[in-house]
């Protein structure tokens, strides 16, 4: 084998993977099945470009497409605007990801366009809140971390929170954490 190693880097690595995951993607809706199947991709209104297939998430009854852009590395403003062109509108993020950064790009975006703000479905966690000693502190914790993400993504509503992400001991699921999840939404 004589291939050649020492020139791949991080954008050449992601770049590549980009393209095999969006080629098993536009491969998977080339497939032909019945107009009526729930995994047929989405009609396209108007749009160049490929849609990802769409499938209900859970019981909710939400369409969601089968592919979610996870904001975990996300601080590129090209990224977002690319992902809605295919359809991929489901993001994850959290107020710790990329040290705020993510969900200051998203907020970003929807300052420039909040009219995208009804085609996102956007999901965010309070990842890290649980170091607070208290059932209390916990919880103010939880507020505090939903609050600094509707502002930093500049919107009111985040479609899917976990408010319990890294939840590691069931006996941290107390009472006044369930109340402020019933008040929250």
């Amino acid at each position: 084998m004589n291939e050649n190693y020492d020139n791949i880097n991080r954008r050449i690595f992601l770049k590549s993977l980009g393209a095999a995951g969006l080629g098993s993607v536009l491969a998977s809706g080339k497939v032909k099945g019945s107009p009526n199947e729930p995994n047929a991709p989405a009609k396209s209104q108007g749009s160049k470009f490929p849609q990802v297939p769409r499938r209900k998430l859970g019981k909710t009854g939400v369409n969601v497409p089968c592919l979610s852009l996870g904001c975990n590395r996300l601080d590129n403003q090209i990224i977002l605007r690319n992902a809605l062109k295919w359809g991929i509108n489901y993001w994850d993020t959290a107020n710790s990801y990329v040290g705020g950064e993510s969900e200051l790009n998203i907020g970003k975006l929807l300052s420039k366009s909040p009219e995208l703000r009804k085609e996102l479905f956007i999901v965010s966690k309070a990842s890290g809140a649980w170091k607070a000693r208290t059932p209390e502190a916990v919880v103010a914790e939880v507020q505090k971390r939903l609050e600094t993400s509707l502002k930093r993504m500049n919107t009111s509503y985040i479609d899917m929170y976990y408010g319990v992400h890294g939840l590691s001991d069931p006996a941290q699921l107390t009472d006044e954490l369930k109340q402020w999840v019933t008040k929250a939404k």
